[in-house]
């Protein structure tokens, strides 16, 4: 078995080293857009060929949707040329950044035009008015690569001497029942998911912090990448398929981005990510930010 697991590995490693730039793009060698997982844990399987076929028809080209949950992974798949490009959060786009250089092309747009978005720490417990409150008690965030629910929130902990017992969920919506059951005391949302449910008690906003990126692997074709960038600017403008944009993630649409504009963020969080990486529970293994944001 282990042999098998082993030729299986080894090939996927050949496919993604040996893939070639010149054709990228065509029946034997599509353009691979990788998701991270909340960009398609809400889409149906008619969602994906939709979007997937619209993508095609708007760039000419042979695309293929490839679906990602692990961020470790996703990152890995962009700098093994296994990914073209990718629907990042934050910190995947931070880490992925250091390791390979990948680009950001484009930011997610929300509600009308919003390029940035807050994060919130709330609660039903009636007893957590402050972030004091919270030392000692179970905080509930989506992964360890969260920007809103672990990374930030981890920061004003550090800051406040504060030591919850961390809880992860995988989603805000795990979080909130989690909340709702008892299971944790707070967690940590972004704003508009606490807005959305209404009995949660906000205690603390965090933000600004811009949006999301979609990024080409650094490697890539810039006409290709254009190509892209330019498919998913008409899509966003196709009423086709704003439902589906919504579904990932609420986007709205897209605009044009640049490394600099993610530069702030990746110093917050370098410059307190001894005591971020403290508060990770034993046993949990993550890619940590070693190096000063590079714009090269």
């Amino acid at each position: 078995m282990k042999k098998i697991y082993f030729i299986f590995f080894l090939s996927l490693f050949f496919v993604g080293c040996f893939r070639s730039e010149k054709n990228i793009g065509t029946d034997n060698n599509p353009l691979i857009l990788a998701l991270s997982k909340p960009y398609f844990e809400n889409l149906t399987r008619e969602d994906m060929k939709m979007f997937e076929d619209g993508l095609k028809r708007y760039s000419g080209l042979n695309v293929k949707l490839k679906t990602v949950a692990d961020s470790v992974e996703i990152i890995e798949n962009l700098g093994g040329k296994k990914a073209d490009l990718a629907f990042l959060t934050i910190n995947e786009y931070l880490i992925g950044r250091e390791e390979y250089k990948i680009i950001p092309v484009l930011q997610f747009v929300r509600r009308g035009g919003e390029k940035e978005y807050y994060g919130v720490i709330a609660s039903l417990n009636k007893n957590i008015k402050n972030l004091n409150d919270i030392n000692g008690k179970k905080f509930g965030s989506r992964n360890v690569y969260s920007i809103s629910s672990f990374v930030l929130p981890s920061i004003l902990f550090v800051k406040g001497g504060i030591n919850p017992e961390f809880v992860f969920s995988d989603s805000y919506e795990e979080s909130y029942k989690m909340i709702k059951e008892g299971k944790i005391d707070a967690a940590g949302f972004y704003k508009h998911f606490a807005i959305n449910h209404k009995d949660l008690n906000i205690i603390y906003e965090i933000g600004p912090i811009p949006n999301e990126p979609v990024v080409c692997r650094k490697e890539m074709k810039s006409d290709i990448c254009e190509r892209i960038k330019t498919t998913l600017l008409s899509m966003s403008r196709d009423k086709d398929f704003s439902g589906i944009f919504k579904k990932m993630a609420d986007i709205d649409g897209f605009s044009e981005t640049d490394v600099k504009k993610y530069a702030e963020i990746h110093n917050t969080v370098k410059n307190y990510s001894k005591g971020i990486y403290s508060l990770i529970p034993d046993g949990i293994k993550i890619r940590k930010l070693n190096e000063d944001y590079s714009f090269n």
